[in-house]
């Protein structure tokens, strides 16, 4: 658990909100401070491919698996569009049969796409979902991400994959301790930031433990079936 709350100064005045992308900035300072020499890959949504964010993970040899918007780095955009039309990618191709249903999984890679200092990869992914009983289409899915992963054909799909799990954080972590039994909802205090503060970091300790119960061995015995 390494916090790093978004906030503004009470004390002073100040010209700009606090916001996200600083709050990174903070944070990758104390994972590197606390943990110089663990092996990060991170993976974030689309507000995060910068040149600051770039230059942080160049810096400490991190990995990085981002969401690219169709208008976020339009060198970029303009560069694979380039590439696609001389059909200079990395192609990868995958199947899935589940009941009824039969799914597509086209994936193209782009390699060293450069932006401002640096060589960006990119990963093109377009899931089709075809009904095999029903007349009925399902909308395709499109998702492309910028990552400092080299690229080849055997791997598009899993550092897509794991592009795509901030999902993951975002509906099983966050949206779980909201809606759920945690019923965290909106919770504030009116006289203290520092009891919201607690309150919250009470209720995440209590997250984790009850995942870590939910996944052990002696856990997954007793709710099987269940």
């Amino acid at each position: 658990m390494l916090p790093n709350w978004i906030k503004n100064p009470t004390d002073k005045e100040f010209d700009k909100q606090d916001s996200e992308l600083k709050a990174f900035v903070r944070l990758a300072g104390k994972i590197k401070n606390f943990y110089p020499r663990l092996p990060v890959a991170f993976t974030a949504d689309g507000l995060y491919p910068n040149n600051t964010v770039f230059d942080i993970c160049k810096n400490n040899n991190w990995k990085y698996i981002i969401t690219l918007k169709d208008g976020n780095l339009t060198t970029v955009w303009q560069e694979i569009g380039f590439l696609d039309r001389i059909n200079d990618n990395i192609k990868g191709q995958k199947f899935k049969r589940k009941p009824n249903l039969l799914i597509t999984e086209d994936y193209k890679g782009f390699q060293n796409i450069g932006y401002q200092k640096h060589k960006l990869n990119i990963i093109e992914a377009l899931i089709k979902k075809t009904p095999l009983k029903s007349t009925e289409g399902v909308p395709d899915k499109r998702f492309a991400h910028v990552t400092n992963f080299s690229l080849r054909e055997q791997n598009l799909q899993e550092i897509s994959y794991l592009g795509r799990m901030r999902w993951k954080i975002e509906n099983e972590g966050f949206n779980e301790q909201k809606n759920t039994g945690y019923n965290l909802q909106h919770k504030y205090s009116r006289t203290s930031f520092i009891a919201t503060q607690n309150y919250y970091q009470c209720l995440q300790i209590a997250h984790i433990i009850n995942q870590l119960s939910y996944k052990s061995n002696t856990i997954n015995k007793l709710i099987k079936g269940v």
